[in-house]
């Protein structure tokens, strides 16, 4: 199996992207927000991997949560958003990437209200000729206000 890879795509689920957000802009107040995230794996042909809760603090963008920012954050350079759709409070979208590993990501997001929202991204990729499927549930409630400047984009 390789770990890397799995790492490297987790990456780019936004355990660690959604502290980046795409739009530059001055510094202004953002939402401080209380981020939990329910990661599940499974490995086709390996024993059952238990299952991850990561909690953290981030300060996102400010204004209501935009899972457009979110799925552009999640595709990186190496990503296509397809399908991207917002209906009332729910907001849809695909992902495939091609880098580290060809995979393809289905995200479903519900508004709670404000900055809040819940949300689950489904993904599928191989590595190591093993079949790999991650799903992880989110859940986003704003706290407080913090210090938001953007990060600038890539050239």
């Amino acid at each position: 199996m390789n770990m890397k890879a799995i790492t490297a795509t987790l990456g780019m689920l936004g355990i660690l992207a959604t502290t980046m957000l795409p739009t530059w802009a001055i510094s202004s107040n953002g939402n401080l927000m209380d981020l939990t995230i329910h990661i599940k794996q499974t490995i086709a042909g390996a024993s059952a991997l238990p299952a991850r809760t990561l909690q953290k603090k981030i300060c996102m963008q400010p204004g209501n949560f935009d899972p457009q920012a979110f799925a552009k954050a999640e595709s990186r350079n190496s990503c296509k958003i397809e399908h991207y759709q917002k209906e009332g409070k729910v907001v849809t979208f695909d992902i495939a990437c091609t880098k580290p590993e060809a995979a393809t990501s289905r995200g479903v997001f519900h508004l709670t209200g404000g900055a809040d929202f819940t949300g689950t991204t489904h993904t599928t990729f191989n590595t190591t000729g093993r079949a790999i499927t991650i799903d992880i549930d989110y859940t986003g409630k704003q706290v407080g206000i913090c210090p938001y400047t953007p990060q600038k984009p890539a050239d």
